[in-house]
């Protein structure tokens, strides 16, 4: 059987597990791997390869950066492939280059659409609570992640996963599984139409997003957010006008009022609207990871000296 000839675009890490498996899948050959563009990084900031161009450059596979929708155009016209892979890619890809593939172009989703469209599905999942979860394979459209379903596959989280843990799940899912989806849609052409009226979107992510407001949001609303954002941007609040970031939180049934401090016990906790959150390990402005106890103390503060402090 002749290989497919395929096209792969992705930025972020989510797309390596997939690339690689495909790399050593005898189905397919890879033509090229486009990619970002090498961005400012690290305190020198020195110009940085995307995860996947770094990958790329290991498996020594071409690599592909165009700045532009034409430029994008004109790569995939010249290449002339059976299939664009995307993942996680970071430009909006024009209809007319959607056309060009002989087999067409594909998007990996990290949720079962049509639930949680758009930039942060993985997130979306965990600040929910929600335990049912999965991979969606999709022909893409103009519109974003509306295009028909080739593909889902989904799984039942264990409830206790922060964002990295659930996004390796996932990856592990789709670099297992892409392989054979596209060597059966090149093959049978099967696929079906998302149920519009049972989408819903998700949204950007800000620094912002990650601050705790105790008076607002409850001890399970917290300790949700706190795993959806343990990646970036975290989850911080402000004692005595320091910057705490908080590194793993659980909500506790502690009858305490909004925004108190208590430090009974060598254990930090903090009341919220419902319940309260106990925080287990935390990141102190200018100093170390540590445990609620070691900083607890570094600080050598009672409950009645320690105080939150607004968002500034």
């Amino acid at each position: 059987m002749e290989k497919l000839k395929l096209v792969f675009a992705g930025t972020g890490d989510i797309g390596a597990e997939v690339l690689k498996a495909l790399a050593q899948d005898e189905r397919f050959s890879i033509l090229e791997v486009i990619t970002g563009s090498d961005k400012p990084g690290g305190r020198s900031l020195k110009l940085q390869p995307s995860p996947i161009k770094e990958l790329a450059l290991e498996l020594n596979l071409p690599i592909g950066q165009p700045t532009t929708k034409s430029e994008l155009n004109t790569k995939i016209a010249q290449l002339e492939p059976d299939l664009l892979l995307v993942v996680d890619y970071g430009m909006i890809i024009p209809q007319a280059t959607l056309h060009l593939p002989k087999v067409g172009a594909i998007n990996i989703h990290p949720s079962l659409l049509p639930k949680h469209r758009g930039p942060t599905p993985i997130q979306t999942t965990l600040l929910n609570g929600e335990l049912k979860t999965g991979v969606s394979w999709i022909i893409m459209s103009a519109k974003m992640d509306a295009g028909p379903l080739i593909k889902q596959v989904e799984m039942v989280r264990t409830g206790q996963e922060n964002y990295q843990e659930l996004a390796e799940k996932l990856k592990r899912i789709a670099a297992d599984h892409t392989g054979t989806v596209l060597a059966e849609y090149a093959m049978n052409k099967e696929s079906k139409l998302q149920d519009e009226e049972m989408a819903t979107y998700t949204k950007k992510i800000s620094k912002a997003d990650g601050w705790i407001n105790f008076d607002q949001k409850t001890a399970d609303e917290i300790e949700r957010m706190c795993r959806a954002y343990s990646g970036w941007p975290g989850c911080y609040f402000y004692l005595d006008n320091k910057r705490i970031k908080t590194l793993s939180v659980r909500a506790i049934e502690q009858k305490m009022y909004s925004s108190s401090v208590s430090t009974s016990g060598g254990k930090l906790s903090i009341g919220a609207r419902e319940g309260a959150v106990e925080i287990e390990q935390l990141h102190p402005e200018s100093k170390k990871p540590m445990t609620a106890d070691e900083f607890l103390r570094g600080v050598g503060a009672s409950s009645a000296e320690l105080k939150l402090e607004p968002k500034p």
